[in-house]
């Protein structure tokens, strides 16, 4: 079964949101709730979220992106910004 997901990119570094998401997943550990963050060297980075309940994943996304001043985006915008920062267009 596929999982519920969302992401959200921002521009700071990863460095600086890591207190937040320390202090999100110690809140959501309980919840089956999986979240990652994926730097994008120079560019941003992807925080990541996983978990059974669509409407919980929406509202931490949604959340975080307020937080970090960032912004939510598809899975295929993702991709697009990663083969776009590999080829050296971003």
């Amino acid at each position: 079964m596929l999982r519920p997901l969302s992401i959200v990119f921002h521009r700071q570094p990863e460095s600086s949101i890591a207190p937040y998401l320390t202090d999100l997943q110690a809140r959501t550990k309980g919840d089956g709730i999986r979240i990652g963050s994926y730097p994008l060297l120079q560019h941003g980075v992807y925080v990541s979220f996983i978990g059974q309940d669509r409407d919980v994943i929406k509202a931490l996304a949604e959340e975080t992106a307020k937080a970090l001043e960032g912004r939510l985006v598809s899975d295929e915008e993702a991709r697009e910004m990663v083969r776009q920062k590999e080829r050296g267009a971003a």
